[in-house]
């Protein structure tokens, strides 16, 4: 009979490691590497406000260096193109974090820029009846390349071109691939545990609501708690960044990340504590069934 208890609870063990797996894998799913999150978390937020303003402070500087006026840079890359660019970059993100594409990032083409940027000098000097000579050529190239790689560095949240080629991200990225991509096998195994449970309880099936909602309950602690500790001390305001667009978007990623653990959490405890609740209504009726066929008899 120990040795059945014991099983039991090795069992019960391994579905509340299970169901905590669950509970990642459908966070990596639906949130860490899916991209119409991130799209949606940034367009709801101050994001492109603040990334605009950074693009206008840099294009302001970037036109008293080089004395073409600023109107004439920006319209070779409006508000449309970089969130356009922004949206691409986090796809190709996602891609690349689900082993889907190699890409890392999708590169602004310098030629687009500098045809843009000609086209607009172009009715500029006719404007202002200026002469467009070979040195005005020479460095509306140099400022197309360096537009181009503002873009680039604007428009590519993540950056991961920074830090793929450290191991450490290598192996985060097939953790999080392994996670995610095999979400249907570790509900299978839950399923395939609580089975073994309901059979090693035949004598007294309700039992095994106890043993799976025993299993439940701490799982949804597991991501409960984390997400409980971020919201209350306001760690996704904590954030060092000094940017404030890249700031922006990171905070409301976290915001989003700790409340859906929350709710995970929650839901996999208020499952847990219904079937407890079910093992204790159904022990008393067995309870109270016993006690009336002994005094019938």
């Amino acid at each position: 009979m120990r040795l059945k208890d014991a099983l039991k609870f090795i069992i019960s063990l391994l579905l509340m490691f299970f169901l905590f797996i669950v509970q990642v894998s459908i966070f990596i799913n639906f949130k860490l590497l899916n991209s119409n999150f991130y799209k949606e978390t940034i367009e709801k937020s101050d994001y492109f406000t603040l990334l605009y303003e950074e693009v206008d402070k840099t294009f302001n500087n970037l036109s008293i260096m080089t004395a073409i006026p600023k109107d004439m840079l920006l319209g070779s890359v409006n508000q449309d193109f970089i969130k356009e660019q922004t949206f691409k970059n986090l796809d190709n993100t996602s891609q690349y974090m689900k082993y889907k594409s190699n890409l890392l990032a999708a590169r602004v083409d310098i030629q687009v820029i500098e045809q843009s940027i000609n086209k607009n000098l172009e009715d500029y000097a006719k404007e202002k009846n200026i002469e467009i000579n070979n040195a005005v050529k020479k460095q509306l190239k140099e400022v197309a390349i360096n537009t181009s790689d503002r873009i680039n560095d604007y428009t590519n949240l993540f950056n991961l071109g920074a830090v793929a080629k450290f191991g450490e991200f290598q192996k985060f990225r097939k953790i999080c691939y392994f996670l995610g991509n095999y979400s249907l096998l570790y509900i299978i195994s839950s399923v395939i545990l609580m089975l073994i449970l309901r059979l090693l309880n035949r004598r007294r099936p309700w039992n095994t609501f106890m043993w799976v909602g025993s299993s439940f309950i701490p799982a949804g602690l597991m991501t409960l708690i984390p997400a409980t500790i971020a919201l209350v001390y306001k760690l996704p305001y904590r954030i060092s960044v000094a940017t404030p667009y890249i700031k922006e978007g990171l905070t409301k990623f976290m915001l989003e990340y700790a409340y859906f653990l929350l709710f995970i959490g929650l839901l996999f405890i208020a499952l847990g504590i219904t079937l407890l609740a079910m093992y204790i209504c159904l022990s008393n009726r067995e309870v109270i069934s016993n006690k009336v066929d002994v005094i019938q008899e």
